[in-house]
């Protein structure tokens, strides 16, 4: 029996499984990078002989994961694992739903939104809608933030069961204080009482960020629509309309996912 090891959060693993581990941790470290890698650096950088390495990334390639750089000898993922994730049914029909919805938002409040989902502690961004105005605040589809430090994260997570709300806790902060934990629960709350989170953005200064959650049939939030709001001078919607028109865009979002009455 192969002996056991650790997973990134420090649990035992079950069961080793080393030539899959191998083109995971070769997917994952090529997901980190904005240029081509080589296969030498590749291997240094995982700890790996090249010849092992070599193997791992002739199957990714056959398989269409990553791919040659044309204008370099380096490699690069592909848009399989994008493709892979979307088109699993539950986020696919998210999206047919979501985004023409969104794209409706932006253009009756010349603000941009956003679709952010959970995914292992951390806010993903899965879909993103620009404002037609000139000057915009766009989020990068496919980002991942700290859940507790975003809008998004703070209504998708007040909008659980408690039991997943924890899980969803530990896993972004495991070691968050006893009076964080109170505030936390405090904000949590407000949230909830008023369906919707208006806070100053965690990341700009001076900017607003309006988020409402996307409610299932058990009440519990599949996603959350955020808008980084803009007090623009000349092509301004008052933050007022801009959130009450965001609630109503959910509500339909909702509705057509079949969650609404």
């Amino acid at each position: 029996m192969t002996p056991s090891s650790k997973t990134q959060s420090g649990e035992t693993k079950r069961y080793n499984a080393p030539a899959l581990e191998k083109g995971l941790d070769i997917l994952e470290l090529l997901s980190t990078k904005t240029r081509p890698v080589s296969q030498s650096a590749i291997a240094l950088e995982l700890g790996r002989s090249t010849s092992e390495v070599f193997r791992m990334l002739t199957c990714l390639e056959d398989r269409g994961y990553i791919a040659k750089s044309y204008d370099s000898e380096g490699l690069v993922l592909t848009m399989r694992l994008h493709n892979l994730a979307h088109n699993w049914p539950p986020s696919k029909r998210l999206l047919e739903v979501a985004l023409p919805e969104m794209r409706n938002f932006a253009e009756e409040t010349n603000q941009s939104c956003h679709l952010g989902v959970y995914s292992s502690g951390r806010l993903y961004i899965a879909a993103q809608a620009d404002s037609p105005l000139p000057v915009t605040i766009s989020v990068k589809v496919t980002a991942d933030f700290p859940l507790l430090r975003t809008a998004s994260g703070r209504v998708l997570l007040a909008y659980q069961d408690k039991k997943i709300a924890e899980h969803w806790i530990a896993a972004s902060e495991p070691d968050l204080s006893t009076e964080g934990r109170a505030n936390l629960e405090q904000r949590l709350k407000n949230i909830r009482a008023k369906g919707v989170e208006v806070s100053e953005s965690d990341r700009i200064a001076s900017l607003t960020d309006i988020s409402c959650p996307i409610i299932d049939l058990h009440g519990n939030a599949i996603a959350a629509v955020t808008v980084p709001y803009l007090n623009l001078l000349n092509h301004n919607t008052p933050i007022e309309v801009v959130r009450d028109q965001l609630h109503r865009t959910v509500q339909i979002i909702s509705k057509q996912m079949g969650f609404g009455q």
